[in-house]
């Protein structure tokens, strides 16, 4: 599903500028790589503890890290 950086902060519920900063940090930190309308998670369990969200166990179910995961509306 891709979105531009205002589309997503206003599903969010935040600025712009906002989502343009955590996407940098996250970006420099190597949790993430962007492209045009795309983010790429690289260490999902490194970004779930930064926003601190518990997460089930991806190493076994989907074999480790830099994974790209379906969006929860696709078949």
């Amino acid at each position: 599903m891709p979105l531009s950086q205002a589309e997503l902060a206003s599903l969010i519920g935040c600025t712009r500028e906002a989502v343009e900063q955590k996407l940098r940090e996250w970006r420099q930190r190597g949790l993430i790589a962007t492209g045009n309308r795309s983010i790429r998670v690289l260490r999902v369990r490194e970004l779930a503890r930064t926003a601190r969200v518990a997460m089930p166990d991806f190493e076994s179910a989907q074999g480790g890290h830099g994974r790209s995961f379906p969006h929860p509306g696709a078949a």
